[in-house]
């Protein structure tokens, strides 16, 4: 099971694309992905991984019999991929605030938010913020 999310179609490029068909409620099959797909016709669709998941056993034989790919390593999502051709996969369409740990302003985003929600730190956060906004 991974987890999922839409992302903008401008955005999708820097993401895994997914063939994803509804099962029920937020709920998808996922048959097939491919891993930052850079021209329009190779987009299945705006849903991607959140990098969340739980995967069958069976992924590390399907390791095992994955070549190399990007930077000579084998790639997790190239085993993906071909799990979710074969035996499919599902995935859940996350509801809620997702943080893009892969971008530095994500990360910036996240310990912000973060921080002012901490019950022992977020009120002199937030205090030392609107100081610190006032100079700029």
């Amino acid at each position: 099971m991974v987890g999922i999310k839409a992302v903008p179609a401008e955005a999708i490029s820097k993401y895994s694309s997914l063939k994803v068909s509804p099962l029920e409620g937020n709920i998808y099959s996922c048959t097939d992905m491919i891993e930052k797909p850079q021209k329009q016709e190779d987009v299945l669709s705006l849903f991607s991984i959140l990098g969340r998941c739980v995967l069958t056993p069976d992924i590390f034989e399907i390791l095992d019999n994955t070549a190399p790919g990007a930077g000579g390593e084998i790639q997790l999502t190239d085993a993906m991929r071909t799990m979710a051709r074969t035996v499919g996969m599902t995935g859940v369409d996350f509801t809620g605030k997702r943080y893009d740990m892969g971008d530095k302003l994500g990360i910036l985003e996240a310990t912000v938010e973060i921080a002012l929600r901490n019950p022992l730190l977020g009120e002199d956060f937030r205090k030392y913020l609107k100081e610190l906004a006032q100079t700029l």
